[in-house]
């Protein structure tokens, strides 16, 4: 469906970003639905882990964009208004 509304080059920039964050949300509940599945596996013995490096910062940042509230400048490095404990682990960073 997302991928439908994407053609629809009538939608402005705000519409833009909210589909841009449904689709990274339907992404994250599938890739949540594949995970309780693999442990599900886990647990009846029949998969095996392997260790896969990851980026945290880019995990950090596609988490922080999917709970903002409204649409932001997307070269802002602060956090969300809407995150009272990032504002303070924020300002005691800088």
């Amino acid at each position: 469906m997302a991928e439908l509304l994407s053609e629809d080059s009538t939608l402005n920039t705000q519409q833009r970003l909210y589909l841009s964050t449904m689709r990274s949300n339907g992404d994250t509940l599938i890739e949540l639905i594949n995970n309780i599945l693999d442990v599900a596996k886990i647990e009846a013995g029949r998969l095996s882990l392997e260790s896969l490096g990851f980026e945290l910062e880019e995990l950090v940042d596609k988490t922080l964009e999917t709970m903002r509230i409204g649409p932001t400048p997307k070269a802002s490095n602060s956090p969300p208004a809407s995150c009272p404990r990032c504002r303070a682990t924020s300002s005691a960073i800088h």
